[in-house]
């Protein structure tokens, strides 16, 4: 799988699933190859087995629900995410997960709580970070507005230095009081 061959990994976590019980970790990694593939019923096929084996698999939760979200089963997205929250309540990503989930399916005030929620377990959390703002601007709560759009700069500024994909969409970094240059 380092090397990126994917066809050879996949075929060996297999015939490792072929000789094994109650390993987990082939069937995780299944799921990664899978999602590359677009082979959605695969990957939630693979979680399946992951929370089968370990029903409280909080990691296997969280990448199960964002599959269904993408794939807009997003009642099962969300079911995915309370319950991770509920096996593990100080799981930030699942916080911000079932956020960005609400926000998409318009629960507005839910996202912002789970937004909040994941900031005060991660503080230093940018995508959360950036999302709340989007999200905050979206119901225009213009509450500490100049400090918010600061911080958001500075982890752009931060993301762009390190090569990293940036946490503001590129068209919401237009309506942004930001530095244009930044935001091209």
């Amino acid at each position: 799988m380092e090397w990126n061959m994917m066809g050879a990994a996949a075929s060996c976590y297999k015939a490792t699933l072929s000789v094994t019980t109650g390993l987990s970790a082939p069937f995780k990694n299944l799921a990664i190859i899978y999602k590359q593939q677009g082979n959605y019923t695969n990957v939630v096929s693979c979680y399946n087995e992951v929370l089968r084996i370990d029903p409280l698999a909080t990691d296997a939760l969280v990448n199960r629900g964002k599959t269904y979200k993408e794939i807009g089963r997003v009642n099962e997205a969300i079911q995915d995410y309370i319950r991770a929250i509920n096996i593990r309540p100080s799981m930030a990503e699942a916080h911000a997960n079932l956020a960005s989930t609400y926000e998409d399916s318009g629960h507005v005030e839910a996202a912002i709580k789970n937004y909040k929620q994941a900031l005060f377990l991660r503080p230093d959390f940018p995508k959360a970070t950036c999302n709340l703002l989007h999200t905050l601007q979206c119901v225009c709560d213009w509450d500490d507005r100049e400090n918010k759009f600061i911080e958001v700069e500075g982890i752009l500024r931060r993301q762009i230095k390190m090569s990293l994909i940036p946490s503001v969409q590129p068209f919401h970094a237009i309506a942004y009081p930001i530095d244009p240059m930044l935001a091209l």
